[in-house]
């Protein structure tokens, strides 16, 4: 089988993303669904629960003007219906960010924050 290379940020989002399938509770993953971003060159993942106890969404990717994994995190309003981007400066400005081989304590961090629901 022939395979078409992935945008690299996307193939940090994906990484991120078969790690947090690894360590996710099955109950919390029933209430995800994964979709796509894209600001640029930054093309990332973007999850969003849909629970009773909690609306919570975090889209993560290769920072377009570095190599750091970035996520950004909040809850439904925060983002963009149809893009999935930050809509306001402070969403965009409270940013996390990791180093670019930290890629299992990212998804560690995504899937404490849809666990918690709270900024852990």
């Amino acid at each position: 089988m022939t395979q078409i290379e992935l945008h690299y940020s996307l193939e940090i989002a994906h990484n991120i993303l078969e790690d947090i399938e690894e360590i996710i509770a099955p109950e919390l993953a029933k209430d995800c669904t994964v979709e796509s971003f894209s600001n640029g060159r930054e093309q990332g993942l973007f999850i969003q629960t849909y629970s009773e106890r909690n609306y919570r969404c975090v889209g993560f990717a290769q920072q377009r003007n570095s190599d750091n994994i970035v996520i950004y995190w909040g809850v439904l309003r925060d983002f963009d219906v149809t893009t999935h981007l930050p809509v306001r400066d402070e969403v965009w400005d409270r940013n996390l960010q990791f180093s670019y081989d930290e890629v299992e304590g990212a998804a560690r961090w995504v899937v404490m924050y849809l666990e918690s629901g709270e900024t852990p």
